[in-house]
């Protein structure tokens, strides 16, 4: 049927009316998006605010843990990515410039994470040698003031406390001479013969002071800097920014709104007609709904199948860290009821070797717990690089020296390239790398066993090569060998987590690196990382 007049005014009116609705509603809906955008602006200048206030309650030692830096550093992490999601009723040239206010925040805020990570590193050497100095030095003064000829070895000690407290205190940074004199006094009274039965109790002392000395004026000048930062102000541009944009186009916007309804007001007689040309698409609507309903049967079995496979992934991961978990946490136990029981008894070797053993396990389930939320930060795609200058020979040696110190039998044979210039590395990204292959290969290596590690740099990119005589790893599992809580089917009674690989693989990624694979069962296996650096 040929259009008529009629209808081509009804295609023309349902346009206009669908137009004024569509509209109408985007509107309603950035109006909402606007309030929360608006919210999240406003809170973080009052994150930025309680972050200020925490720094100072930190360094006045109102406040000892650091959560709530996390806490908050994350909470505004967050919220910085919200933000760069303008609301669409912006204009381009609005949504550009409140993009540029948001990127001179970031850099803002980046400038006062790192900061806080050095304040909180400093902070927590000068809040040790404070709570440690003063009553280390009151009790050791009055135990001198009690030995013979000791009196004035213990007013010296009086006027170093008094030197060390008023120069904590006080913010000027000229009075640091008279504490270093202080010390410089202290050490010469401390070697003389009044000294020597306390020599070394005052050794300690004289440490713990001159770090205060020299961290003190680097934690102000943290605090300062962090204090001074103008990230609040970045954000309160960006805020101002938006606010004027968006108050333009909520004008221009109502304009429009209001136009669109008077046409469609003057269209909407014809929407009679529409009944006519439904009924006509009510089979091809049945279809479509028909189809739609099958598609969302599709993602609902998806999302049944999603849900089973996080089901199954709990449920090992429950099971591994209950498994893993229990040993040492029972090591740990029998050496602390045996110190308890037996310490008066035991000589000086025995108890070392408790502390030690529990020493190894916590420091053991630290790295189990250090490489699940490496784990959840890359999932989460929050894992940070941060490449620095480092010195990789020096650093590798150092990962191949505490993995061989718990090898047993299995040797670690090194060759690492001497001259690392420029070289700039994420050491604790790369420290996961080497620690967790070598620690594998030295785990599924046999006794009296070998293991060889390479670390060479070719133009630019840093190779490192680990290789093994071990039990090797079935071509079977080695597709999903990378994936979490995967094992290979052939490692028997070998303890682990199935968590070493699948750092390595997140960790590499992060790194920009590439990571290869050669193995086969019986015969060993050699891992291949290439890293930028």
């Amino acid at each position: 049927m040929n259009p008529t007049p009629l209808r081509a005014s009804w295609v023309a009116a349902s346009l206009a009316f669908v137009v004024v609705l569509a509209t109408s509603w985007r509107t309603l809906v950035e109006t909402a998006v606007e309030d929360r955008y608006g919210r999240d602006l406003r809170r973080t200048q009052a994150l930025h605010a309680e972050l200020d206030e925490y720094v100072m309650k930190c360094r006045t030692g109102l406040a000892t843990s650091y959560d709530p830096f996390e806490q908050t550093l994350t909470e505004l992490k967050r919220l910085h990515r919200l933000s760069e999601h303008t609301p669409r009723l912006l204009t381009s040239e609005g949504r550009a410039e409140v993009s540029a206010r948001r990127a001179e925040y970031g850099t803002a805020l980046a400038d006062k994470r790192r900061l806080i990570d050095d304040f909180k590193r400093e902070n927590s050497v000068l809040r040790n040698s404070l709570r440690f100095f003063p009553v280390a030095a009151r009790e050791l003064a009055d135990k001198l003031a009690a030995e013979p000829g000791g009196s004035e070895l213990a007013g010296r000690l009086h006027d170093l406390l008094g030197e060390v407290l008023v120069y904590n205190l006080l913010p000027d940074k000229e009075f640091r001479p008279h504490v270093e004199g202080a010390i410089a006094a202290m050490e010469t009274a401390a070697a003389s013969p009044a000294g020597q039965a306390d020599r070394d109790e005052l050794g300690i002392l004289l440490t713990h002071a001159r770090a205060i000395v020299e961290h003190k004026p680097r934690v102000d000048d943290l605090m300062e800097g962090i204090l001074h930062l103008p990230v609040a102000e970045r954000a309160r541009e960006m805020d101002a920014a938006y606010s004027r944009r968006y108050g333009a186009a909520i004008d221009t916007a109502a304009t429009r709104r209001l136009v669109l309804s008077l046409l469609a007001m003057a269209i909407l007689g014809f929407g009679a007609a529409d009944i006519i040309l439904r009924l006509r698409r009510t089979a091809e609507a049945l279809r479509a709904a028909t189809a739609e309903a099958e598609r969302a049967n599709t993602a609902l079995r998806l999302e049944k199948d999603k849900e089973k496979e996080l089901g199954e992934m709990k449920s090992r991961f429950v099971s591994m860290t209950s498994h893993e978990f229990r040993t040492p946490l029972t090591k740990i136990l029998q050496s602390c009821e045996l110190l308890e029981a037996y310490i008066e008894r035991m000589t000086p070797e025995r108890k070392a070797e408790h502390f030690s053993r529990i020493r190894n396990h916590v420091i053991e389930m630290k790295q189990q717990l250090e490489g699940i939320l490496v784990i959840g930060r890359a999932e989460a795609g929050v894992l940070e690089y941060d490449p620095a200058p480092c010195d990789v020979a020096a650093f590798c040696n150092d990962v191949v020296e505490t993995v061989a110190q718990g090898g047993g039998p299995v040797r670690i044979e090194p060759s690492i390239q001497v001259d690392w210039n420029g070289a700039r590395m994420d050491k604790r990204l790369l420290g996961h790398i080497l620690t967790n292959l070598l620690s594998n290969a030295v785990k599924y290596s046999p006794n009296g066993g070998r293991v060889e590690f390479e670390a060479r740099r070719e133009g630019d990119e840093a190779i490192f090569v680990v290789s093994d005589e071990g039990i090797g790893i079935p071509a079977d599992d080695q597709p999903r060998l990378f994936d979490t809580f995967q094992r290979a089917s052939n490692v028997g009674g070998i303890s682990g987590t199935g968590l070493g690989l699948a750092i390595v693989k997140k960790s590499v990624e992060r790194c920009h690196g590439s990571l290869t694979l050669d193995s086969r069962p019986g015969e060993g296996t050699r891992f291949l990382v290439r890293i930028p650096c």
